[in-house]
């Protein structure tokens, strides 16, 4: 009697043979589970390739099964998860994520449910057959046996196994876009699906007549015109704020083009009813084809942190931040306003960070706009200002009702955004006449520079200046350089201590406390904080510490804000808490 046959040998035995006596014409996924693209073999009759997976070595059935992702062409990795894009169902407002407009092609993560559902359309799975007990004997006594195959399901242990390991022979997913890409060398692709070279998705929403190879600089002066006449009707101060919002469409529609930030583009206004949400519309009514989904400027650092790891992880390609009646900036904000690449944003509903790639380009609109001091450095604004007390009630409009105007334009607008691009980026993207923006150099080369090209104004032009936007944060700091050193002693304080210190009385308002001196300090610690109602809580000494940290090491004429240091160098604590001081006064 021969040895019996271990489990193990009897797979592999079943393995060789179900491989060796594939079918003609069929694709066999063997070795590390890659199919060999030089055979282009399929199964009969449905095209699809054959899966023999192992019931012993899990990591071989893994391999095999990873190697069926690559037939799906809408299977993508972003950001260490397998996704897909999808049409977004959810009406803005009606769920805790970022208000996406309905019918927005959104970035999708796959569960392992979809992943088992998607491989089984793609391809086939087939498993050796339970032995019978009369095939078992036969085993027993030595003798052979031909294997039988039978369909299956990929095991649900093989499909677990694959999405967690956070590595796919699939295509990177940077964006989506809904107009045809730009790519970085200026040639556009006009194909739906999947672009290599920019990593974005290709999902049209309006059938565009051809973009010409190579359009003159007079077909880029008409095409600008075309765009600029879009916003005919509303009261820019000047021609270059009438081209900001311009800039705001091309910034989209040239967005996989752009190795680098983009700039935050505010649309402010004068007064109520002077259109400035209307143009916001407008700019996503262009590329995308929907009005804006307005979103509410949250309260907290941390909530507008979530709020914009949401539109991160749905792959938006603009956010309209609408009415902004505080000050515009913050942490994560400027973060986002610099971001190349990857940034690391928070999970809605969740405390873990994400690094995510940021392709967004960020609108906000309201009236006579603050912008915080770091902000203002990565800001254009579009101003207008009505004649008019009541401007809600003019009329004589040229375009009237002129959301559905650009409806119906939209494709010849769309196809004149990508011929201003396409007609610069031919002629070599050549230099014109633009100051340096610091950070955003990618994006005056693509885009200030079509607009130049295409004779309109310089919109660099509309970057603020600190004197008229920026929230006093500059001119606080400036006071705390001057007051510090004296309020403590030359030395050095905590900000629970210069909390404490200056106001100690909390139960008195500002206009009962007699003057003593510090009322500088006090309001420039309360513009850097923002204590609710006047409260220094918990909340309110956080924000003046991250206050603190911003400015940490700004040269000012009087000096630089630091942390305090003994004599060996290392910095000083106060019962755990840092301490601060002046450092390098004249």
């Amino acid at each position: 009697m021969k040895a019996p046959l271990t489990m193990a040998a009897l797979a592999a035995r079943l393995d060789a043979q179900a491989v060796g006596q594939a079918p003609a014409g069929q694709d066999k996924l063997e070795g590390d589970g890659r199919p060999d693209p030089a055979r282009a073999r399929v199964e009969a009759p449905d095209g699809r390739p054959l899966v023999t997976l192992r019931v012993i070595e899990l990591h071989e059935a893994v391999d095999r099964t990873a190697a069926v992702l690559r037939c799906d062409p809408t299977i993508f990795e972003r950001s260490h998860e397998l996704v897909t894009v999808v049409s977004s169902e959810a009406e803005p407002g009606k769920s805790d994520r970022a208000p996406i407009a309905k019918g927005t092609p959104i970035v999708h993560v796959l569960a392992s449910s979809t992943v088992t559902e998607r491989l089984t359309k793609v391809a086939r799975f087939q498993k050796a057959a339970t032995l019978t007990k009369a095939e078992q004997a036969i085993l027993d006594e030595g003798g052979t046996v031909k294997p039988r195959l039978v369909p299956c399901l990929p095991p649900a242990s093989v499909v677990t196994t694959l999405v967690a390991r956070k590595a796919w022979p699939v295509p990177p997913l940077v964006g989506i876009s809904e107009t045809p890409i730009v790519r970085r060398d200026g040639t556009i692709c006009m194909v739906p699906g999947y672009d290599e070279s920019t990593g974005y998705y290709y999902a049209p929403s309006c059938e565009l007549a051809p973009v010409p190879e190579h359009p003159t600089q007079a077909e880029a002066v008409a095409a600008l015109a075309e765009l600029e006449d879009v916003f005919c009707d509303f009261p820019h101060v000047t021609r270059a704020d009438k081209l900001v919002p311009v800039a705001a469409i091309l910034t989209v529609v040239a967005r996989p083009a752009i190795d680098g930030s983009v700039p935050l583009t505010v649309l402010d206004a004068s007064t109520r009813g002077s259109g400035k949400s209307l143009q916001g519309d407008v700019v996503s009514l262009v590329p995308t084809g929907r009005t804006a989904a307005r979103l509410t400027y949250p309260e907290t650092d941390e909530e507008l942190d979530k709020v914009l790891g949401a539109y991160a992880l749905s792959g938006a390609s603009i956010i309209l931040i609408d009415n902004v009646t505080r000050t515009l900036g913050g942490g994560p904000l400027d973060k986002v306003l610099t971001a190349v690449g990857d940034v690391d944003l928070r999970r809605l509903g969740a405390t873990e960070m994400l690094r995510l790639p940021w392709v967004a380009t960020l609108l906000a609109s309201g009236n006579n706009v603050e912008l915080g001091d770091d902000t203002i450095r990565r800001t254009l604004v579009s101003r207008l200002e009505p004649r008019e007390e009541s401007p809600e009630a003019r009329t004589g409009f040229k375009r009237d009702p002129l959301i559905a105007w650009v409806r119906g334009e939209r494709p010849r607008l769309l196809r004149a955004a990508l011929v201003v691009i396409r007609a610069y980026a031919a002629k070599g993207w050549p230099a014109v006449d633009l100051p340096r923006w610091g950070g955003y150099e990618q994006w005056v080369r693509v885009v200030a520079g079509a607009i130049r090209f295409a004779g309109g104004p310089d919109v660099l032009a509309c970057k603020p200046q600190a004197d008229e936007r920026g929230d006093g944060s500059l001119a606080a700091l400036d006071i705390i350089l001057a007051e510090l050193p004296r309020l403590s002693g030359g030395r050095h304080m905590t900000i629970g201590g210069i909390v404490s210190t200056l106001f100690a009385d909390r139960g008195q308002h500002d206009g009962q406390r007699p003057p003593d001196g510090w009322e500088g300090f006090r309001e420039a610690c309360e513009t850097l904080a923002s204590p609710r109602l006047g409260t220094w809580d918990a909340y309110a000494k956080r924000r003046l510490g991250d206050a603190f940290r911003r400015f940490k090491g700004r040269p000012r004429p009087g000096g630089r804000l630091d942390i305090a240091r003994g004599a060996d160098g290392r910095p000083l604590s106060v019962h755990g808490s840092g301490a601060w001081t002046v450092t390098g006064r004249p």
